[in-house]
């Protein structure tokens, strides 16, 4: 099957793409490719307390190396192609105000992280929007609140090991 038969098997057309977190995604791919960027982008705590302030938004797109950004990005595209589709208009508006609360939840919850980078954050509050709409539709569906209490267990050891998934030598940055 060619990929033009599978699509229209599928429903899918250009006009309900993920368009928002396609831009997203492609602009995060720039970053990595462009690692200059890294230090004018990324989430520092110091530069935003000096007005730089585009980096509320910003340190969300960029990451601290492949693994970090292929894990992160790719989440994203799914989590995207969801979030997107069932509840267009929503998903359009928060890509402006979840980059922001992921790093004002980071600013004043975390004082001693210095500097924050990745998708992961807005990755899980994209996932609880969906696992919540999800359980939502069916009380009795029991995939949702799974979704749910795996974030929370992974949560759990993140706190108890010290670190997520991907470790990094310094414990001031996320």
């Amino acid at each position: 099957m060619s990929p033009k038969e599978f699509f229209a098997r599928h429903g899918v057309t250009a006009s309900n793409l993920p368009w928002g977190f396609l831009v997203v995604a492609a602009v995060s791919a720039v970053s990595i490719l462009m690692p200059a960027w890294r230090e004018t982008l990324i989430y520092h705590r110091g530069a935003v307390e000096t007005g730089e302030l585009w980096r509320l938004w910003t340190g969300n797109i960029v990451h601290f190396g492949w693994l970090h950004f292929l894990a992160d990005t790719g989440l994203w595209l799914i989590i995207g192609w969801f979030v997107e589709r069932e509840h267009p208009t929503a998903a359009r508006v928060s890509l402006l105000l979840i980059p922001l609360a992921v790093t004002g939840a980071v600013y004043f919850f975390e004082p001693e992280m210095i500097r924050y980078a990745g998708l992961s954050g807005m990755n899980v509050g994209y996932l609880v929007f969906l696992a919540l709409a999800g359980w939502q539709k069916s009380w009795k569906d029991w995939f949702w609140p799974a979704v749910l209490g795996i974030h929370v267990l992974e949560l759990v050891l993140e706190s108890t090991w010290g670190h997520g998934m991907i470790q990094f030598d310094d414990p001031t940055v996320r």
